[in-house]
């Protein structure tokens, strides 16, 4: 590198000046290449962070059996490069139910609007409301229902069935 490049003004010599030019100039090349090796080595790795606009997903109608007035918005799934776990939103009508069903792995809900009905396997119902969380073990027949006059809401996060 030339010193016209570091020192604009040959007849001044100010060695804090260089310092600094050349700090920049050696953290710019460390970035490059750096990047350049995360890039090569980690192509998926570039985005660190997904982050999604849950209002801007939409919402499916649920079609399993025995599902009545249900709709979900997978907040994060198998399209955010998500290998581990998915994030799902449920949206229960009034009068609608999730089906009494059992599946073979564990998830965790976390109520997040209003208020509902959370059937255990032994067909116990336990209201729920906002702000509370609910594990269901692997196997652990359950249901949701909303006997009430406003949408239930609730997040579920279950492990990726696809792996």
């Amino acid at each position: 590198m030339s010193a016209a490049l570091i020192n604009l003004n040959p007849e001044v010599r100010d060695s804090s000046y260089e310092i600094a030019i050349y700090g920049i100039v050696f953290s710019r090349i460390l970035n490059y290449i750096s990047d350049s090796l995360l890039n090569l080595h980690y192509p998926k790795l570039k985005a660190i962070m997904k982050i999604n606009n849950n209002s801007e997903i939409v919402a499916a109608e649920v079609k399993m059996e025995g599902a009545k007035d249900v709709k979900m918005k997978v907040l994060i799934g198998t399209r955010d490069e998500s290998a581990n776990i998915i994030m799902r939103h449920f949206i229960v009508a009034p009068g609608g139910n999730t089906p009494f069903h059992q599946h073979n792995y564990e998830h965790i809900v976390k109520i997040e609007s209003n208020k509902g009905i959370a059937v255990d396997e032994n067909g116990t119902e336990h209201e729920v409301i906002k702000g509370q969380s609910l594990f269901v073990k692997p196997n652990e027949k359950h249901q949701f229902r909303n006997p009430f006059d406003e949408d239930f809401e609730f997040t579920c996060i279950i492990p990726n069935q696809d792996k």
